[in-house]
């Protein structure tokens, strides 16, 4: 296989119009001169921005504007990629004048063939211009041809997905009130709704739901609403919020659980997000009643998931505990529901060791059970840890029961006489000194 003439590269490289001539006028066949990824001199020029070379060149060699480097990049993905506006405008208009056997194989209009020529990605131009964020460049090329916005790349994702998700707001609101044919769709069945969603814009947000309500019902590839990842991903914020928005479209969104049976709920009670909590059940307060496939509501999903915080956030998770058993004595029963595993709420907040919620549960004694068994016929005191080992979270959550009385549900506790010998709350503190 060729590879480059040497003076050729270094045309290319610094842009010499005069070299180029010079050395052109030598080779027989520009196309066979390529650079070990298959680069021509028009790829080198557009990606080094040498304009009045990329001129020579395909005045010289027109064919070049539809040759493929290895990655199947021509020189107008480059040019897109780079977002030199001037430059993508010549190879467009360029595209117009000349005619190459490209053209004649694939037939139809030959400046559509050559804008939605494909790289190894199945990127077009326009694909490259979003992912970089070049306004500018998309609206040239769309101009020229309004369908590229149809047309999805390997990862499935749609033009106006990469728009939503680079937050190009000025640009997703002129495509969407214009006549133009649209995809909306973007990776693992997700729609540019979700990627609005996950990177909390809520000005993209606004438009594509005004456009097309029927996207914040839209599940991706895990049965996921873009509730449940603005809600997974941002805290709630009064001034700019996506996931108020969205609850305020459609209601029905608030219901809807994902492949493991978790509502939006779910989440913002295991992110310990006491705003999302409130805005949620103060809307649709019988959401609370919805379980996962694990057979646990928000509030087992509140215990379980301050165990993954660091201690500060504990706070949080309180506020989102206060908030669901604020709902009154018709929760009750939520308050005391086992999962699967037989596990109640105040179960998980034992055995993740955290005291706070813990407390929090039995200053609720009599609405809250303190004694229930487990599938494995333990209570919640069963699940502490009498020992000299345990951390002072650990300690603080067997006195928390030991308070309310909340009994042993085994006829001979293990380690039952370890504790025996601490008479007061206090006196177990010692094991820390």
């Amino acid at each position: 296989m060729s590879t480059m003439d040497r003076r050729l590269y270094k045309a290319a490289t610094s842009g010499s119009v005069d070299l180029f001539k010079e050395v052109a006028d030598e080779i027989r066949n520009l196309q066979l001169e390529v650079t070990p990824v298959k680069n021509t001199i028009l790829h080198l020029a557009a990606k080094l921005e040498h304009e009045d070379l990329i001129k020579e060149v395909c005045d010289k060699c027109p064919s070049l504007l539809v040759m493929p480097n290895s990655k199947g990049d021509t020189a107008l993905h480059i040019a897109a990629r780079i977002g030199h506006l001037s430059i993508v405008t010549y190879l467009v208009v360029k595209s117009f004048s000349v005619s190459t056997s490209i053209d004649v194989e694939q037939g139809g209009n030959q400046i559509n063939n050559r804008l939605r020529i494909q790289n190894k990605g199945n990127n077009t131009v326009l694909h490259e211009a979003l992912r970089y964020g070049h306004s500018e460049v998309v609206k040239e090329l769309t101009e020229w041809d309004p369908e590229l916005w149809c047309v999805l790349n390997e990862a499935g994702e749609s033009p106006l997905y990469l728009a939503a998700k680079g937050g190009l707001t000025e640009i997703v609101g002129k495509v969407l009130q214009s006549s133009y044919p649209l995809a909306y769709g973007g990776p693992e069945d997700s729609t540019a709704l979700h990627a609005a969603a996950i990177w909390n814009n809520q000005g993209i947000v606004k438009l594509l739901v005004a456009k097309k309500p029927g996207l914040i019902k839209e599940q991706d590839l895990y049965w996921r609403t873009p509730l449940h990842y603005a809600v997974s991903y941002h805290k709630y914020d009064e001034e700019c919020d996506v996931i108020k928005l969205l609850l305020e479209k459609d209601s029905s969104v608030a219901y809807i659980r994902d492949k493991d049976g978790r509502s939006a709920l779910h989440f913002a009670a295991g992110n310990g997000d006491d705003g999302v909590t409130k805005e949620i059940i103060g809307r649709y307060p019988d959401a609370v009643e919805l379980v996962d496939n694990r057979g646990q509501n928000a509030i087992h999903y509140c215990m379980s998931g301050c165990h993954r915080k660091v201690p500060p956030y504990t706070d949080h998770y309180v506020k989102v505990l206060h908030c669901l058993m604020s709902k009154g004595r018709d929760i009750d029963d939520l308050l005391n529901q086992q999962d699967n595993d037989g596990n109640t709420p105040l179960h998980l907040a034992v055995i993740n060791g955290i005291s706070a919620l813990v407390e929090s549960m039995c200053e609720k004694k009599g609405r809250v059970d303190t004694d229930t068994m487990n599938m494995a016929n333990l209570t919640p005191r069963d699940l502490t840890i009498p020992s000299k080992h345990a951390s002072r979270e650990e300690i603080a959550v067997y006195w928390d029961l030991y308070r309310v009385d909340a009994k042993f549900g085994r006829a001979e506790p293990l380690n039952e006489k370890e504790w025996d010998r601490l008479d007061t709350p206090e006196e177990n503190y010692e094991y820390l000194s």
